[in-house]
């Protein structure tokens, strides 16, 4: 079982140093994104692969990135009431890397993004402990 172990963590260590050899001619990018609390560099590989380097898509600001990757919510509202501000459906891929990027963020000291979240965890409600 331990020779299995070891065997799955060289064909993970394999992939890893394969992506970060494609990803070399933006390792600007990654590196760039790694600065960022909760992002490293092969979460700022799998971001700059899915998003790309080119933002003229997203010209409108950041609102339309977040969009697209399905991480703002969109409010329905009647009468003044608001009655649905699901969040819709996005790149599921950045999606789930920028939402576990955001956690690991949280659990950062004296960053801003936790200082944010610590200050609101009571209104926002904290992530129950099965899904850590």
């Amino acid at each position: 079982m331990l020779e299995g172990l070891r065997s799955y963590d060289k064909q993970l260590e394999i992939v890893y140093l394969a992506m970060m050899r494609v990803a070399q001619p933006y390792m600007q990018y990654i590196e760039l994104l790694a600065t960022i609390p909760g992002i490293d560099l092969l979460s700022g590989a799998y971001i700059i692969a899915e998003i790309g380097v080119d933002m003229t898509r997203f010209l409108k600001g950041s609102g339309s990135l977040t969009s697209w990757a399905g991480l703002s919510p969109r409010d329905e509202k009647s009468a003044g009431k608001i009655i649905s501000n699901k969040i819709m459906k996005g790149n599921s891929h950045v999606k789930s890397i920028l939402c576990q990027c955001a956690w690991a963020a949280t659990n950062t000291r004296n960053t801003r993004p936790s200082n944010w979240y610590w200050r609101n965890v009571n209104r926002l409600g904290q992530k129950p402990l099965s899904s850590l």
